[in-house]
């Protein structure tokens, strides 16, 4: 019994991992339409900032 017990845990564990996620995004879509264009994700100007840093550093 105990290994159907944990397996059921992990698949609910991780429906509610993946649901999380699905609504975090959509809350972002919501709140920062300019990160999500044409099915792509933008980054912001901080974001590209700090990939320029790290690329100089290399």
């Amino acid at each position: 019994m105990g290994i159907f017990k944990r397996a059921a845990e992990r698949i609910a564990y991780e429906r509610e991992s993946y649901r999380m996620g699905q609504e975090h995004l959509a809350k972002v879509r919501k709140d920062s339409p300019e990160l999500y264009v044409k099915g792509h994700w933008r980054k912001t100007p901080e974001q590209a900032a700090a990939e320029v840093r790290q690329a100089k550093k290399r």
